[in-house]
């Protein structure tokens, strides 16, 4: 005796299912999800591309500081406008300013591009100077006393789709703030002093 059941095959249609006509609605309705996503993060990765391009220069900005104040030697950040690259420069002992330096007596650093479609726009001195739009081969450069910084400056950069962003240096002080905009830089006056 065998009490197992012999299976029994159904010759009813089921009818749960999805029609192709539903499936392809909801492929649609993907791909038009996944375009829509992309196209955010397109945007989300400009904005993140200029946030690091103006970090990785801060970095570098930090870097000459302390290395100017903990050895006792003038450094100087270079910016090639033309290319979108920055280095640092390490100046003989012996030398104050870069400009009483030979090129062939300083330590040039290698270069730093900024990021993909992320270029220099200017350079705002604390002074009020715009130093902008140099020819090919001519270059800015920004010193670091012993000190500290020699001045404020401002570094505007900006994007291919018009985003700028600002790394603003105090001259006083050597802080380095970041804005998501064209920052104009602070200038001190006699009144700031003034405690009346």
């Amino acid at each position: 005796m065998s009490y197992l059941a012999k299976p029994t095959i159904s010759k009813e249609r089921s009818d749960s299912g999805f029609t192709l006509i539903e499936l392809l609605l909801v492929i649609v309705l993907v791909g038009i999800m996944v375009g829509f996503g992309a196209v955010s993060m397109d945007n989300l990765s400009f904005t993140a591309r200029l946030k690091a391009s103006a970090r990785e220069l801060a970095s570098v900005v930090r870097l000459g500081q302390d290395q100017a104040v903990v050895t006792g030697i003038y450094h100087t950040l270079e910016f090639d406008f033309f290319r979108s690259r920055y280095r640092l420069l390490i100046l003989p002992e012996w030398a104050t300013t870069d400009e009483d330096v030979d090129d062939e007596d300083i330590e040039f650093l290698g270069w730093h591009e900024f990021r993909d479609r992320v270029f220099i726009e200017d350079i705002t001195e604390d002074d009020g100077d715009v130093i902008e739009e140099l020819e090919e081969g001519e270059t800015y450069r920004v010193g670091f006393d012993i000190d500290g910084p020699r001045y404020g400056y401002v570094v505007h950069i900006i994007d291919d789709k018009g985003e700028r962003y600002s790394l603003e240096v105090n001259g006083l002080t050597g802080l380095i703030s970041f804005y998501d905009y064209y920052r104009e830089i602070d200038q001190l006056t006699e009144e700031d002093f003034d405690f009346k």
